[in-house]
């Protein structure tokens, strides 16, 4: 089995993700696939696809009056986006996601919120990574998830957490990792 471009090809067989979840006039979308295939098959994925997502655009805006006049702000809280020793300005945003953490304001009580300077981008293709679509909606289809390299994936990070969404879609996980200490 290959994974190309969204779509699961097999001798023939090629079925989309979205379409892999359908149950159709079978009791369990697995049932389905036991009927349609009925042989062990193996599904590879690569790290880096698994966690693929929406495209994603910036979201800041830029103040036309004073007194921030040309200073790129926080749509939230039209005001400049301040760092530890300088404010963000348009050439900050090149290729890098940025946030902000709003801290409350004594006079209005509001509580601390995050805020993304960042949304996704309705003008490309709508997409969800396929982890997010495995864990939403193939819940308990496979049987084994095997997964290598595992010391890579330690953290709070993307990987990390695809793989824990693939953990909990499986009924059996195996890991493998080649570094025993220090990863």
């Amino acid at each position: 089995m290959k994974f190309r471009s969204g779509r699961i090809v097999r001798e023939g067989l090629k079925i989309s993700l979205s379409e892999l979840r359908l149950a159709k006039r079978h009791r369990s979308a697995r049932a389905r696939w036991n009927t349609n295939v009925g042989a062990p098959s193996i599904f590879v994925i690569s790290r880096e696809r698994a966690k693929l997502g929406y495209f994603w655009r910036h979201a800041y805006g830029t103040s036309h009056s004073r007194p921030f006049h040309g200073s790129v702000v926080n749509p939230d809280t039209g005001k400049p986006i301040l760092t530890c020793d300088d404010q963000l300005r348009r050439v900050d945003f090149r290729k890098v996601k940025h946030s902000e953490l709003i801290l409350p304001d004594p006079l209005n009580g509001r509580r601390p919120f995050h805020s993304a300077l960042w949304q996704a981008d309705n003008a490309k293709i709508p997409r969800i990574a396929p982890m997010e679509f495995i864990g939403r909606y193939l819940d308990g289809f496979f049987d084994y998830g095997i997964v290598d390299e595992v010391h890579e994936l330690k953290g709070e990070t993307a990987q990390g957490n695809a793989l824990g969404t693939l953990a909990s879609a499986c009924d059996w996980t195996v890991i493998f990792t080649g570094t025993v200490l220090g990863g």
